[in-house]
């Protein structure tokens, strides 16, 4: 028992190890928690969807983050421009309380969502652009250091790390934003993700919605996915700077202009880390609760047709409730409470049928 013990306790700490090995080199300016709630400034402008490498304006202007925004050269000709000052009029530090606290928050001029600053509508033509995130000059690590090969690689490699919630007036399964990162020779990593084919990873507003208890998205009575704002993703991928030419590299955010206009992107964490150990995590999801939660609930039960809490169903609508085989229960009024069995039901409420499991 003793020596069962002694190794467990040798794997702990090698555990430990692994993990305090890992060092983290996210600029200050990226720690949104720390942000004062406000403009979150962007630094740069430039014309075109892919600025140069080691971009002098980068590496001597770099004050602990550096971030750019990128877009079509006719609309995006400085930070003083039209479409910089409208994108950047929607990029904010909000706080959204609990377990959520300040995040980044980037709003579309016609989002109708309660959080959050909207872009300036007064300037509409925005084309299409892209925001990036930079790494430290100072401390970001390159292949050609270490040497030739895939040893060289792993060493030099970056982990980069997003949590983040995304919401829509009608949630949606089209594409809002592609997340990659551009290497030296402005190649792109990841190479494509499970859902898609391209060079890059796919995030939609139906990543969001609201599940019941079998899994499936709950919909409001106009068939609309409902958007849970306490359910939050994780994902990381690795990248790397071939060589000195490549420092420092950056996480690129490709943004669909159509979806963006009526929806709000809330990114509660953006890391960089070194000496990394273990693989990303891919589209896991957490739960963080914003601030009054009351609030949300009721904001989410306004557009659903019941509310369950444990045995007892509350309709917001005169229903009537049926067992799964046809047969009729009870008629139930609106708002009051009705105690069911263990079971699956049927339930007609308004002109729409649901299903609910009492468990």
């Amino acid at each position: 028992m003793k020596k069962r013990f002694l190794l467990a306790s040798a794997a702990a700490l090698i555990m430990a190890a692994n993990v305090s090995a890992q060092t983290d080199i996210t600029p200050s300016r990226y720690k949104f928690s720390n942000q004062e709630v406000g403009l979150y400034q962007i630094d740069y402008v430039n014309a075109g969807a892919n600025p140069a490498n080691a971009l002098p304006a980068v590496v001597e202007n770099f004050n602990n983050g550096f971030v750019m925004l990128a877009g079509a050269p006719p609309i995006y000709t400085g930070i003083d421009s039209d479409g910089a000052k409208t994108v950047q009029s929607g990029l904010n530090i909000v706080d959204l309380g609990g377990t959520v606290g300040k995040v980044l928050c980037w709003k579309g001029a016609d989002c109708t969502y309660d959080k959050g600053i909207a872009m300036n509508s007064d300037f509409t033509d925005i084309r299409w652009f892209n925001l990036n995130f930079y790494t430290d000059p100072a401390n970001t690590p390159y292949a050609a250091k270490f040497g030739e090969g895939d040893d060289a690689i792993e060493k030099a490699k970056i982990r980069v790390r997003l949590v983040f919630s995304y919401t829509q007036n009608v949630l949606n399964n089209n594409t809002l934003f592609k997340m990659y990162a551009s290497t030296y020779s402005n190649d792109v990593v990841p190479k494509g993700d499970a859902d898609g084919n391209g060079n890059h990873t796919n995030f939609r507003s139906s990543d969001f919605c609201l599940l019941d208890e079998d899994g499936d998205p709950v919909v409001d009575r106009d068939e609309n996915m409902v958007y849970d704002p306490t359910r939050w993703m994780i994902y990381e991928f690795d990248t790397w700077a071939a060589a000195e030419t490549g420092v420092p590299t950056r996480l690129k955010m490709e943004m669909q202009v159509d979806e963006l206009k009526t929806g709000v992107l809330f990114i509660k964490e953006l890391s960089f880390t070194t000496d990394i150990t273990g693989e990303p995590v891919r589209r896991e999801y957490v739960t963080y609760t914003p601030d009054a939660p009351d609030n949300i609930v009721s904001q989410i039960l306004d557009k659903v047709l019941y509310s369950l809490d444990g045995d007892a169903v509350t309709f917001f609508e005169d229903a009537v409730i049926y067992t799964v085989s046809g047969a009729k229960i009870a008629n139930v009024r609106a708002n009051n409470a009705i105690r069911l069995d263990k079971g699956f039901y049927v339930a007609k409420v308004g002109q729409k049928s649901v299903k609910i499991a009492v468990k």
